[in-house]
């Protein structure tokens, strides 16, 4: 439990996601009918309609209007404890948990119930708790669901059976989702520095010459190549969330890029230059990968750039993003990734659409502009 949302949940009144008790529930060698007051409430939170998690505050007294209080307790239920109680009664499994906090100098216990598979109900009578009756949270009180209601529990269960998937660019060395339309500043730097400028003698010989290949005459045409594509080509990943509870199975992404807005669409841009191969130190610039890594793929289909991404299984509530970025040389200000997400169990395609807003400057390169990348 995070004090910032302790405090905030402090600050809310009782609700289908909230509930204040002053005093811990009866439970070690208590009688059937107090520990039914445990299970009963389990059931409504976890049968309520919300979209956050449900939380139990107990050793709190409530101040309707205001910041309730935090009185604490000393007696705790453990957690193994609880889940064994509950889920000994209940059809289907419950997910719960039973935390102690500290906070003002006393403690209190904090029952959390999140989002799950509905209706639950006891198997037999137990208590107050009533078999196979479907108990649910309506405001601050507790009642009987209708079977119109048990209805549109099981009907809702299956449109969230359906994963909700969310595709968004990426900054893929933070692994970080980025907002679209992204805003990207680049340098034309045209025209470029004449292809000797960074001609060098070659070293003088030494006893490592042996374990080089040689010096390489390209060295200044390869560094003012590489300086031009970094200052122009723009780098984006493609992140996919599923914010849903349900895995979704084989995700494909099928999009593209009209041509005459992205002259110019990469998998990767040219290394690095070497002024002489090492194969020593030529090793450490490449990109080890292990064949399993999401990567995109781009191929030119008339006037498009197709990119496509094997998404694979994505699990409830994670975000897959691609091992490497595609490279874009925009030329126009507003360019446009659009195209559709595939999974086995999708009942059919999602629409999707990306943005990149470009601000490309043109001046003439400098040599001070390869200078940060030479190799010393």
């Amino acid at each position: 439990m995070d004090l910032e949302l302790l405090e905030h949940l402090l600050h809310e009144p009782e609700s289908q996601s909230l509930d204040f008790k002053q005093a811990q529930y009866r439970f070690e060698r208590a009688s059937e009918l107090d520990k039914s007051e445990l299970l009963k409430d389990v059931l409504a939170f976890a049968n309520s309609w919300r979209r956050t998690p449900a939380y139990v505050l107990i050793g709190v007294r409530e101040v309707k209007g205001g910041r309730s209080q935090v009185i604490g307790i000393t007696d705790h239920i453990e957690d193994a404890s609880l889940q064994q109680f509950v889920n000994s009664k209940t059809q289907r499994r419950v997910e719960l948990s039973y935390e102690v906090v500290r906070v003002e100098g006393v403690e209190i216990g904090v029952i959390e119930i999140p989002i799950q598979d509905r209706p639950v109900y006891a198997e037999n009578d137990y208590g107050k708790v009533k078999a196979r009756v479907v108990y649910f949270r309506a405001g601050s009180s507790t009642r009987e669901a209708t079977p119109e209601e048990i209805a549109r529990m099981g009907a809702q269960q299956s449109l969230e059976a359906t994963p909700n998937l969310v595709l968004s660019w990426a900054d893929v060395g933070e692994r970080r989702p980025l907002s679209s339309p992204h805003l990207a500043d680049r340098l034309l730097l045209h025209p470029r520095l004449p292809a000797s400028t960074f001609d060098f003698a070659a070293r003088p010989r030494s006893f490592l010459d042996g374990m080089r290949f040689g010096v390489n005459d390209n060295y200044s045409q390869e560094l003012i190549e590489y300086c031009f594509q970094q200052a122009l080509y723009v780098p984006l990943g493609l992140a996919l969330t599923n914010e849903s509870r349900s895995a979704a199975r084989r995700v494909r992404f099928v999009g593209s890029i009209p041509a005459w807005d992205v002259p110019m669409v990469r998998e990767y841009l040219d290394p690095l230059p070497w002024r002489e191969y090492d194969p020593v130190l030529a090793t450490s610039d490449l990109m080890l990968r292990t064949g399993d890594e999401v990567e995109p793929q781009v191929q030119r289909v008339r006037d498009r750039w197709g990119i496509s991404v094997d998404f694979r299984d994505i699990r409830p509530r994670e975000t897959v993003f691609t091992h490497s970025p595609i490279w874009l040389a925009a030329v126009s200000s507003v360019v446009e990734l659009s195209g559709d997400l595939f999974a086995d169990n999708l009942p059919e395609p999602i629409q999707c659409s990306l943005e990149v807003h470009c601000r490309v400057e043109q001046r003439p390169m400098e040599r001070d502009d390869a200078l940060p990348y030479l190799r010393q």
